[in-house]
């Protein structure tokens, strides 16, 4: 009977450690998993980084764009204008000379 207990013991004992390495075990594959997952999360967040901050690169540097030629033809309307303004101008007093010479 003692040989038995013993040997319940032994068995008992033996199942015990196989848990335990089972459970060990299992934390590794989990920490592995969550390492994996959190690597992937990473991954994926900087691929949503890179792609936003492309866009809003070239959002910036469309509307930069569309300002500065905005700016151009702005300066190009203001030297249009004034060139018209000297024109008349020029043309006024040429008739002003003209007339008094005359």
């Amino acid at each position: 009977m003692q040989n038995k207990a013993a040997r319940a013991a032994e068995v008992a004992e033996a199942a015990a450690q196989v848990s335990a390495d089972a459970a060990r075990q299992a934390a590794v594959y989990e920490n592995q998993d969550l390492k994996a997952k959190a690597t992937e999360a990473f991954a994926n967040a900087k691929d949503t980084v890179t792609t936003a901050y492309a866009n809003a690169k070239d959002t910036v540097s469309d509307k930069a764009q569309n300002l500065t030629d905005k700016v151009k033809s702005f300066t190009a309307d203001a030297l249009d204008k004034g060139a018209d303004l000297i024109d008349t101008l020029a043309d006024k007093a040429h008739d002003a000379a003209a007339g008094l010479k005359n």
